[in-house]
């Protein structure tokens, strides 16, 4: 999980590095790159089992990011249509599972490419913007794209380590709530005013680690048990993959291109998913213990269901180009 954040830490430096530092030239030829790449990995989503199958796929996207590159065409409308499409996918994927058709899976591939090379292409640097923020979600950076008169699209990432010993399900526990979330969001504006509606996706990665610290009997599932019995419980805690979000925000100017945003939100996190495992113990791998620990398990899987709906508050400083 942390290797996942460093890597999108990384991404995200190094998009901005392309963005800002890098001649135009440059950085259109670094982004098409990447895009083709990504063509190529989301090829692999629509089951072809030969290369051909693959590569048509990826000349059809090139050909689409030079029509769009080359073409006179009005990108606000563009954007406007596709930010349609992505919120209605987000609708269907998160709350509407179901097999895609192969047509869909093709377009959504060309959607999400083409159409936010369109949003790149023809992009002046007044509508780019980066930022630092902290929060319920740790620390973060985050680069933003404000192309159209009502909305912007942002991406980013979290991170933070919170040390949280205390007492869970009747044990006492040294823990960590270990935070690692990358997102995508979507920011609807009002005007004359500071307020926004903010939609995304997270990739979340947040967890909650264990290691027993128990200075005498344990309380495992309603039984006792001692030290020398049960050895270490570690256990952890982990949410759902993907997660949607929802929320509220305000952006305020500071000074000329400088500004501060709230925002207050929640991100669905989903059941929690419990492992639990005794260690070094005598009775360890007896199964007794392991009935008391299943039932300790579906306890802590009940407390931590408490964090499906995470709140977020967050404060960012901003600047933008």
């Amino acid at each position: 999980m942390k290797q996942r954040i460093i890597t999108a830490v990384i991404a995200l430096l190094a998009l901005l590095l392309v963005l800002f530092v890098v001649p135009e030239p440059v950085a259109l030829l670094v982004i098409v790159a990447v895009m083709i790449a990504g063509a190529w990995e989301w090829s692999a989503f629509l089951g072809f089992a030969a290369r051909t199958g693959r590569l048509i796929y990826v000349a059809t996207i090139a050909a689409l990011l030079a029509a769009v590159s080359f073409l006179s065409v009005d990108v606000t409308l563009i954007l406007q249509g596709a930010m349609l499409w992505w919120g209605m996918a987000l609708i269907w994927t998160f709350f509407f599972p179901t097999a895609i058709p192969l047509a869909v899976r093709w377009l959504a591939g060309a959607l999400v490419l083409a159409i936010a090379f369109s949003g790149v292409a023809n992009a002046d640097d007044s509508q780019w913007g980066v930022g630092i923020k902290a929060g319920t979600l740790g620390l973060g950076l985050e680069a933003r794209w404000s192309g159209l008169p009502w909305m912007d699209v942002r991406i980013g990432a979290n991170g933070y380590t919170y040390e949280d010993n205390g007492r869970q399900a009747n044990v006492l526990y040294d823990a960590d709530l270990d935070l690692e979330t990358v997102y995508l969001t979507g920011n609807f504006h009002f005007p004359l005013s500071p307020f926004r509606i903010t939609v995304g996706a997270f990739a979340n990665g947040n967890e909650y680690n264990m290691v027993s610290a128990e200075p005498g009997d344990f309380n495992i599932g309603g039984e006792f048990y001692t030290g020398a019995e049960v050895g270490t419980l570690a256990g952890t805690t982990s949410w759902g993959s993907s997660a949607p979000y929802l929320g509220l925000g305000f952006d305020f100017e500071l000074f000329g291109k400088a500004g501060l945003n709230f925002d207050l939100g929640v991100l669905w996190q989903g059941e929690p998913e419990v492992s639990l495992l005794s260690t070094g113990g005598t009775m360890s791998d007896e199964l007794n213990l392991g009935q008391d620990l299943e039932n300790e398990r579906l306890e802590l899987e009940d407390d931590m269901s408490d964090f499906k709906a995470y709140p977020v508050i967050s404060l960012s400083f901003v600047y933008n180009f």
